[in-house]
């Protein structure tokens, strides 16, 4: 169950699996901002707690999850040490 109270908001959600060995769960993760101070948190919903609509949604969730952050992880730019340090904000 989420604990959202009265000046959250959800940013949005996505499915997420794990499983290990003898062990499976397939989480809805949920990005929620306070009204308040703009601070993020971030709240899981356990499968038992997940409604008949977010079961259905669940694989196309996690098939978009996945290719997005693969996405970003082959598109972005990882720095190391000596490229902060020729970076004109940093290295100064």
């Amino acid at each position: 169950m989420l604990n959202l109270k009265k000046h959250d908001y959800i940013v949005t959600a996505f499915a997420e699996s794990a499983r290990g060995l003898g062990w499976a769960n397939q989480l809805i993760w949920v990005v929620i901002r306070s009204k308040i101070d703009g601070m993020l948190r971030l709240e899981c919903i356990q499968s038992r707690d997940q409604t008949k609509e977010m079961v259905l949604l669940y694989s196309i969730s996690q098939c978009a999850h996945l290719a997005m952050t693969k996405q970003v992880q082959n598109n972005s730019v990882f720095l190391n040490h000596e490229s902060l340090l020729n970076c004109p904000e940093i290295g100064k």
